[in-house]
């Protein structure tokens, strides 16, 4: 057994199994006691002699070595340093050929107590290794040119790249090796010899002793490894260091005897990884400056909501952003970034002259779209100075575009160091100074969207108010023309007098049916023609549509008539008013270019189920017909086929183009054939659903006035209420309804009608809307929260408004019903007849 001093010189520095040092030496290594004992034997050596740290330990060096004449070297221990090349034993291997170097060890006195010896496996073999002699074998090339023992020990020693180092327990140094890859500064190289024996405070650099002081101290108290990772600036670079503390033993005794130390230089793998992790986190802030400028299109919220992610990625001091102002001379710095402890420069930033810096500046991003300073040395003259006043060490700056033109920067700068610029940092900078840019853009395009739209809006509601008010003033004289016409017409009248009269209410009618086309085109043209759903029978529809058009061919030779497929159902669901707008429309325009022959109006059944049915509606005249380079432009507005000055045919060529609106609302398509001469068909397709015959016969409404006339009704049945500002339609609804049969009251606005209702009681009211002092609405509203009779008393809208807002507005107000102006004596016979007796509600 070796003695006690051996055992503390050799465990000093002899890690245990388990150690860092024991894993991490890479090398085949042994070490021996002055006997030649075998005391360690490194993992990398039981590996290539396949062998055991176990079997190892303990046998004598030499039973290893193949001795073919029986003699083995013996250098001895007196010489410090011994080499050769030979035959070592493999356990279940062949003869492994090796060269050995050796170094002895020495304790803390100066006293040799063993040897370290490292193997080298070489691929040369000798022919014939039973007969000649270890020693006279030949050798290897690489031992001939490093012949001397300590050279060689020398350069295998050195291939360890780590510092390693062994300590007691006061912090002596025991063994100590370091390679010049190793190096600390400040941390001697050599000799070795010089070192031993020194705490380690006062050998190694301040930064490394203040970690393993701490380590140390753990691992003596805990017996536990202790890991240590720091980092020191080192020729102006920083540098990262891992150091592994690990306790060592007296394994006979079980003894602490101390600590080994290994440090490597970790510089390469921290930065590996610290550059893995950057560009792990360019990659999330990429995705978050695309996520933020998508999801929002303002400019503002998406930068400032950044710079903060961008501050902390790039890791710099201040972040700005300056945009040129509209006029060209002046610029601003609109947002900003800073580091904790970074003081703003955006309130002195504003109204910044496009001259001197910042014309350098910006003559810079012109022509290289791209500053990236790591050290502001390399930057021209004014912009380094106004840098340096700053104290800014190093800046990155990229232009931002709107419209294809040059609109401003977002600059990046550090306080602190010189720096480089990495290619990551510099596209994550482009890529928010690109993106805003380009959401300026949007917003910009945005907002002349919105302006234009805004604009159009303002357009189509001061033409929707024009034509409100148009109707109003034109349709309001027109409904006391007509009515009074149709009221004289039914007086006592000389042939001449009838046939004036007729006259004057035919040209009224014709004018009136030139401004419906104009109000419906304009509706149309505005999207604000609005579809009912009634059931309604087809054959009534279009003969009613037949007779009107007979009236209107007068004395002509034409003959009007109907056609109905026996197959159509009696009745169906439409909007009848405008069905029976493009029929006539239709008729008028075939009575208008047929001067003789006939008009028919064709109905057929295409397809039919249970529920739905398709029809086509065909009118067909025998006039003029178009020719055929005029057929594309008939249903244009304000177009006729012959469109001189001394055309033949009048009209406001409005009636084809509003029918072909129509028909394409409703799903339809109006088409035409025509040959010159001899006739025009136009003919569209519509599907309709299929309403049930009603069962009870309604009687007509002049069939009832009839009967009230036939049994001599003296007073009336019924009181209506009429609000009505116009004199001269004050007194034709006065007249109109007195002749129905009803007794009339007449006010001229809204508070008159209230006062009124407190005195009288009405079955009906008949309210203008546009009135003095409170208007129909009003009035309406205010009835309703009376209560009682008043909650349901049919209210009449009678307006000269044709827009369906306005109409809308007029049934949300508490209005029933509405009749426009101008409206005949029929009409409203027959909507005050509904009303009245229930059939409507």
């Amino acid at each position: 057994m070796t003695s006690e001093p051996l055992h503390e010189a050799l465990n000093n520095w002899i890690p245990s199994a388990n150690s860092s040092l024991a894993s991490m030496v890479a090398e085949a290594m042994l070490i021996v006691d002055i006997a030649n004992t075998i005391v360690f034997a490194s993992e990398r050596l039981t590996a290539l002699i396949g062998s055991t740290k176990a079997a190892l330990v303990g046998k004598h060096l030499f039973e290893l070595v193949i001795a073919t004449d029986g003699q083995l070297p013996d250098p001895g221990m007196n010489a410090p340093e011994w080499s050769y090349y030979g035959a070592m034993l493999a356990t279940a291997q062949e003869p492994l050929w090796v060269q050995v170097a050796s170094r002895t060890l020495h304790d803390i006195n100066r006293s040799i107590v063993g040897s370290f010896l490292i193997i080298v496996e070489q691929s040369a073999t000798p022919n014939n290794p039973q007969v000649d002699n270890w020693i006279a074998m030949p050798e290897p090339v690489a031992i001939a040119t490093a012949r001397t023992s300590d050279e060689q020990l020398q350069s295998l020693i050195a291939s360890l790249e780590d510092l390693i180092f062994a300590v007691n327990l006061h912090g002596h140094i025991l063994f100590y090796h370091q390679s010049a890859k190793s190096a600390l500064r400040s941390t001697p190289l050599t000799p070795a010899d010089a070192i031993i024996g020194k705490r380690f405070q006062d050998v190694l650099p301040e930064i490394l002793s203040t970690h393993l002081t701490q380590a140390i101290n753990t691992v003596i108290s805990t017996l536990q490894i202790q890991q240590v990772e720091y980092s020191a600036i080192e020729k102006d670079q920083e540098t990262y260091y891992a150091a592994s503390v690990s306790p060592f033993f007296d394994t006979t005794i079980s003894k602490l005897l101390g600590v080994t130390v290994v440090v490597r230089d970790v510089t390469d793998a921290v930065q590996y990884r610290m550059r893995q992790q950057h560009l792990f986190e360019f990659e999330q802030i990429q995705s978050a400056i695309a996520a933020k400028f998508f999801k929002t299109d303002d400019a503002s919220t998406a930068i400032n909501d950044l710079l903060p992610l961008l501050g902390a990625f790039l890791v710099v001091t201040r972040i700005y952003l300056y945009k040129i102002r509209d006029d060209e001379q002046l610029m601003d710095n609109i947002y900003e970034w800073c580091s904790v402890g970074t003081p703003s420069q955006k309130i002195q930033s504003q109204g910044l002259a496009i001259d001197g810096t910042m014309r350098t500046i910006m003559s810079l991003l012109t022509n290289d779209r791209l500053i990236a300073a790591p050290q502001i040395d390399t930057l021209p003259d004014d912009v380094r100075e106004g840098l340096r006043e700053r104290q800014i060490h190093a800046i990155m700056i990229l232009p931002f575009y709107i419209d294809g033109r040059l609109r401003g920067f977002l600059g990046v700068s550090d306080s602190r160091h010189p720096r480089q610029w990495l290619p990551e940092e510099i596209t994550i900078v482009r890529s928010v100074a690109d993106s805003y840019g380009r959401a300026v853009e949007r917003q910009q395009a945005q907002a002349a969207l919105i302006q234009a739209r805004d604009e159009a809006l303002r357009s189509v509601r001061l033409k929707s108010e024009f034509m409100s008010n148009m109707s109003h003033e034109v349709r309001t004289p027109m409904t006391g023309m007509l009515g009074m016409l149709e009221l004289l017409l039914e007086t006592q009248l000389n042939t001449d007098q009838r046939e004036f009269a007729n006259t004057a209410l035919s040209s009224a009618r014709h004018l009136l049916r030139i401004l419906d086309d104009i109000l419906d085109f304009s509706k149309s043209e505005s999207g604000k023609l609005v579809f009912e759903h009634k059931s309604v029978s087809i054959t009534e529809l279009v003969n009613e549509v037949i007779a009107i058009g007979q009236s209107h061919a007068g004395n002509k030779p034409v003959r009007l008539f109907s056609a109905f497929d026996a197959t159509l159902p009696r009745r169906i669901e439409t909007d009848p008013t405008r069905l029976r707008q493009v029929l006539m429309n239709l008729v008028n325009n075939a009575v208008k270019f047929t001067a003789t022959g006939e008009i028919e109006v064709r109905v057929t059944a295409v397809s039919e189920s249970k529920e739905r049915v398709r029809i086509q509606f065909a009118v067909r005249d025998t006039g003029i017909g178009i020719p055929e380079n005029q057929l594309a432009n008939i249903f244009e507005p304000f177009v006729q086929a012959d469109g001189s000055i001394t055309r033949k045919y009048g009209g406001s060529g409005l009636g084809l183009a509003i029918s072909k609106q129509i028909i394409n609302l409703m799903g339809g398509e109006l088409t035409v054939n025509s040959t010159v001469g001899e006739g025009s068909t136009f003919a569209f397709t519509l599907a309709y659903a299929i309403t049930p015959d009603p069962s009870a016969h309604q009687p007509d409404v002049d069939d009832i006035h009839q009967n009230k006339d036939q049994i001599g009704v003296t007073e009336p049945l019924h009181r209506i209420l009429v609000a009505e500002d116009n004199p001269i339609n004050q007194h034709l609804m006065k007249m109109t309804l007195k002749r129905l049969g009803y007794g009339v009251d007449i006010v001229e606005n809204g508070a008159q009608a209230l006062a009124k209702l407190q005195e009288q009681t009405y079955s009906l009211i008949l309210m203008d809307i546009h009135m003095p002092e409170m208007d129909g609405l009003e009035a309406t509203q205010r009835i309703r929260m009376l209560g009682g009779l008043y909650a349901t008393i049919p209210i009449i809208a009678v307006t000269a408004s044709i827009l369906p807002e306005e109409q809308h507005e007029f049934i949300k107000a508490g209005m029933n019903d509405i009749i426009e102006k101008p409206f005949s004596g029929k009409q409203l016979r027959l909507l005050i007849t509904q009303w009245i007796s229930g059939e409507r509600s």
